[in-house]
Parts: structure tokens; C-alpha cells; sequence
């Protein structure tokens, strides 16, 4: 008994230590990425004046932003911590962290409810052991971890849809009639918010959503064997109020559809918008001799599909999955993958385990896994961690079956394997830690565009509101960066709205300050001027009527100059 004491609180300690681990310099270990600071000084715009910095007020569907029409919700959950705190990067990153922790408890509620769905007769104590397995799983996870680091919509969207699906299977397993009713509303609530927070949650949210009403259909009528005018007779009130509360949360996204507010990200980010694919398909009709069988055989629309499954199907690479990761180092540390090297073990037991277990439910398993990557398969980027960040929780709760079937094989004499295989993964797990803490930070400063704070710090100390100021794009969205960094009065930045040059929607300049992409932005004899040395250098060269002091430099850990400031003036 007292070495069962000793198990439980060492595993409680490790699992505080995980979750202590997700808000460690939670605003200070790397710096905060463009999308990140737009989403503070907008959700800081709303705190002190109801409108966003373009002066919309209330944003509903999406705010305006660099004019990508980033959906709403992670911004409104942003406002009342800035006012409770400030606006810094710790408030922007919140709601990530939480949201984080809500998809750890929400992954071992999911397992322990599709357990208990899969195996009927389970007993209690199994039904805990799959639960606290999803739950160190889950925390242990570096696809899990590394979103919640940072302010991803996609990670609140996640916990969102993970929610839905645990509210509605709870709706299944209620008996009274209030409690289905409160749990069929939480679900479909926590559905639609999960379309206000990601673009690609329009696609996964609505399928696993009808997914789940067609399982339960299936169950009740065609294994239960009940009649359908009965089924209908105990369920209307429910699946009518989810129809309607489903119908009004949507139709503001409806209404827009053809707006900017829902199409603009797909314009950038989707394959169907890619006219390289317009280009091959007219280039082979045209060498086929442009017949009709030519048109049928490369029309774009096959094409469309032939890249979406190839888009589908690279999500299941394995340096992607288990040595790499996503090539973007934002999205992945570069020297881990998506998963562990160990996990492929877990997914082998993960597919025995539904070999032998197959049901209804095992089998939605495999739908909320297909449906979770869609929104990659149709991106033009592949394989990409972010935009199938949706299915991770299922990818997870084959991780737990797996386990599960792995303790099984691995029982009595085989017992001490299983341990050899635990402290294993978390050597596997502590090293990407390790990294994540301690190298990636340093290596990859660049990537989360490292040097603004003390750029804009130091560009601050001189400025005087007079002297022109030119900054550079060439590290991205300068202008947002200053407003964020400076707090500037949203009021003002409002009211340069419709003064500003833009470039779609991201100002060019404010006050006395340019934000420039090429020199011929820069008409001043006198002023100073951020850029890398690369283009301070050229800027020098063809300039050369003109004085220099280089005021100073900010530097990479790794001693790579990032910026240099110059103060220039007419000889």
C-alpha cells in the first residue's frame, strides 16, 4: 500500500511539473510571432474603444488585421486579461495555455468515454487507467505542447471541438431529459465557437458534428434496434434545439461566405485558389490535343482532388510524423517529429487493438482522424502541423489504446519490458523538453522575429515625434510590432486609418514613421532608418551625399546582426 502512495504521488508531482512546464516563461522564452501581436494590439484596440485598429466596431466574424480576416474569438478572449493585466505578450498567450490544458483533460475524458463506448462491460478500474494514460500522453505530447506555447487560434479551436465531441457522447449516456438537453446545447456550442476561432474548423466542427448525429442514429435504431417514430419521439426536443441553436450561431459565417471576412484566408491559403493547378490543367488539355476526352481527363477539378490526396497522404510521412516534424520551425522544434520515435510502437498496438475491438465507435475514431486533417489536405502547404492540429486528439487516443494493448501483451513475466518501455518514452520525452528549453530558443530567435522589443525600445528613446523614422518590412509587419510594443492610443492608430498608405490591409506609415520595402520610400535628406545590414549597406551605397552614425545594433544569441539603426543626414 505504501509503494502504491509512493506511485500516485510521484505521478501527481510529474504531472504538475508538466503542466508548470506549459506556462515556464510562457511570455519570455521566445518572442512573440506577427500574427501574435496583432491579435494584442486589436484585442487592446477593443479594450479601450470597441473597435478594432482599423476602427470596426465589435468584429464579429473576423477582424480585418493584415487584411487575412483572422477569426474573432481568440481576440474577444484576449480583452479582458489585457484589462486585467496589460497588453503583453503573457496575455496574448493565455488563452493558448489554457486551452492547452483544457485538451489534456479533454483527451482523457474523450478515451474514457469512447472505452467505455467500445467496451461496455469495461471494468471501472480500466476505465481509469485509459484515462490517466490519454492524460500523460497528452501532456507528454510535442505537437500538444508546442501549440500551447504560443497564441495559435488553432489550439483554442482544438479544445474547442474536442469538448463538442466529449458534451455529445455524454448526451448519449444520460438518461434524464434535462441533462441530454444541457449536454446536446454545450455540444453544439462548443462546435460553433470552434468556427469562430479557426478558419478550419468550418470544415472539421460541421462534419464531425453530423458524424456523431448519424453514429447515434445508427446505434438507437439499427444495433438497439428501436423504432424510429420512437426514437424521433424521445429525441426531437434535442436534436431540434442543436439544429437551431447550430443554424443561428452559423449565420453570420453564412451570411459572409462570399465576403473577404470568410474567403480572404482561403484565397491565400487553399489549393482551390492555386492557379498553378488552373495552368496545368489548360497546358494538358491543350497538349492532348484539347478534345473532349482531354477535357474530361485533366480537368481542374481532378486535379484538385489528385493534389488533395497527395496532400492527405504526405500527413502520414514518417520523417513528418516521427523524426522532423512540420518544416516550418514554428511549428515544429526541426529536431523531433510530430510524434515520438516510440509512439510507432503504439500506433502498431493502436491497430490491433481496433482489429480486435471494432465497433461503431472505434470506427469514429478513424472518422474524427480523417476529418481532423482535411483542412491540411487542402492547403497548399504539406504536410502541415498546424492546419491538422484538429485531429491531433485522435491521434492521441490511439496512442492510449495502443498503450493499453501494449500492457495487456506485457503482463505478468513480460511486466518488467513494459517498464523498460515507459521510462524509454520518458527519456524520449525529456530530451524534447530539454531541447524545446534550452537550444530551440536560441536557435531559431530569427523564426519568431527576435529583436523588435529592443529595436522599437531603442528607436523610442530617440524619437521625438519629429524626425523621420524609416523601418524596414523586410522581418514583417514593423507597424504592428510598434504599435504592440509602445501601446500606442488606438484612437490615433484609428484615426490614421483612412490616412495611411497600405499595403492590403497593414499600414505603410504612422506619424513619422515609414515602414518601407524599398528605398524609394525613403524622400528625406534627415532622419534614421532600422533595416539589416544587408540593406543599410545598400541603402549607405547609393547614397553616399549623405552622413551616417550607426546608433546601434541588435544581435542574435548566436551573433547574427538582425538590425542596425542609422541616424543620417544631408553633408
Amino acid at each position: 500500500m505504501k509503494k502504491f502512495k509512493l506511485i500516485k504521488l510521484f505521478l501527481f508531482l510529474l504531472f504538475a511539473l508538466l503542466i508548470f512546464l506549459r506556462f515556464y516563461k510562457l511570455d519570455s522564452l521566445i518572442s512573440p510571432y506577427w500574427e501574435e501581436v496583432a491579435i494584442g494590439y486589436d484585442a487592446y484596440s477593443v479594450a479601450k474603444t470597441s473597435k478594432d485598429h482599423h476602427g470596426n466596431f465589435l468584429p464579429i466574424v473576423a477582424f480585418e488585421s493584415f487584411g487575412d480576416f483572422k477569426p474573432g474569438l481568440y481576440f474577444y478572449l484576449v480583452v479582458p486579461i489585457i484589462k486585467l493585466i496589460s497588453l503583453n505578450v503573457l496575455a496574448v498567450r493565455l488563452p493558448a495555455a489554457i486551452a492547452g490544458l483544457l485538451i489534456i483533460l479533454g483527451n482523457a475524458f474523450l478515451v474514457q468515454n469512447i472505452w467505455s463506448l467500445i467496451k461496455k462491460k469495461a471494468k471501472k478500474s480500466d476505465e481509469k487507467i485509459v484515462f490517466f494514460i490519454a492524460l500523460f500522453l497528452t501532456a507528454l505530447s510535442s505537437w500538444a505542447f508546442i501549440f500551447s506555447r504560443a497564441a495559435w487560434e488553432v489550439n483554442l479551436a482544438t479544445a474547442l471541438v474536442l469538448w463538442g465531441v466529449n458534451f455529445f457522447v455524454l448526451f448519449i449516456k444520460k438518461e434524464t431529459n434535462k441533462a441530454k438537453l444541457v449536454f446536446m446545447l454545450l455540444s453544439v456550442s462548443s462546435f460553433l465557437l470552434s468556427t469562430y476561432a479557426y478558419h478550419g474548423a468550418r470544415i472539421t466542427a460541421p462534419l464531425l458534428g453530423l458524424s456523431l448525429i448519424v453514429f447515434y442514429f445508427y446505434q438507437e435504431i439499427i444495433i438497439k434496434k428501436e423504432k424510429f417514430k420512437i426514437f424521433l419521439q424521445k429525441n426531437y426536443i434535442f436534436l431540434l434545439s442543436g439544429l437551431i441553436l447550430a443554424i443561428l450561431g452559423f449565420y453570420p459565417i453564412f451570411k459572409n461566405l462570399n465576403s473577404p471576412l470568410v474567403q480572404q484566408r482561403a484565397r491565400e491559403a487553399s489549393i482551390f485558389y492555386d492557379l498553378e493547378i488552373i495552368k496545368e490543367s489548360n497546358m494538358l488539355i491543350e497538349a492532348a490535343g484539347g478534345n473532349t476526352i482531354a477535357k474530361i481527363r485533366y480537368h481542374r477539378y481532378l486535379l484538385f482532388v489528385r493534389e488533395i490526396i497527395k496532400n492527405y497522404f504526405n500527413h502520414f510521412n514518417f520523417n513528418y510524423l516521427f523524426v522532423s516534424g512540420d518544416n516550418n520551425p514554428r511549428h515544429s522544434v526541426q529536431a523531433y517529429g510530430t510524434f515520438y520515435i516510440l509512439d510507432l510502437i503504439l500506433f502498431f498496438f493502436a491497430l490491433i487493438f481496433l482489429i480486435k475491438n471494432f465497433s461503431l465507435w472505434s470506427l469514429f475514431i478513424v472518422i474524427y482522424l480523417v476529418v481532423g486533417i482535411l483542412p491540411g489536405a487542402i492547403s497548399k502547404a504539406s504536410p502541415h502541423a498546424l492546419r491538422t492540429l484538429l485531429a491531433m486528439p485522435a491521434f492521441i487516443t490511439l496512442l492510449t489504446l495502443g498503450a493499453w494493448q501494449l500492457k495487456q501483451l506485457l503482463k505478468g513475466k513480460l511486466k518488467f519490458i513494459l517498464i523498460v518501455f515507459i521510462l524509454a518514452y520518458f527519456y524520449c520525452s525529456t530530451n524534447f523538453f530539454d531541447f524545446y528549453f534550452f537550444d530551440y530558443p536560441q536557435l531559431y530567435q530569427k523564426e519568431w522575429q527576435y529583436g523588435y522589443q529592443q529595436l522599437i525600445t531603442k528607436i523610442e528613446s530617440i524619437n521625438d515625434g519629429e524626425i523621420p523614422i524609416f523601418i524596414s518590412r523586410e522581418q514583417g509587419r514593423p507597424a504592428m510590432y510598434y504599435w504592440f510594443y509602445t501601446k500606442s492610443d488606438p484612437r490615433q492608430v484609428q484615426d490614421w486609418n483612412n490616412l495611411a498608405k497600405k499595403d492590403q490591409g497593414e499600414y505603410l506609415e504612422y506619424k513619422n514613421i515609414s515602414f518601407f520595402d524599398d528605398f524609394s520610400a525613403i524622400d528625406s535628406n534627415s532622419g534614421l532608418i532600422a533595416a539589416s545590414p544587408k540593406k543599410s549597406a545598400d541603402f549607405i551605397a547609393k547614397n553616399s551625399q549623405l552622413n551616417y552614425e550607426l546608433i546601434d545594433e541588435i544581435v542574435t544569441a548566436g551573433g547574427e546582426v538582425l538590425w542596425q539603426i542609422y541616424s543620417f543626414h544631408l553633408n
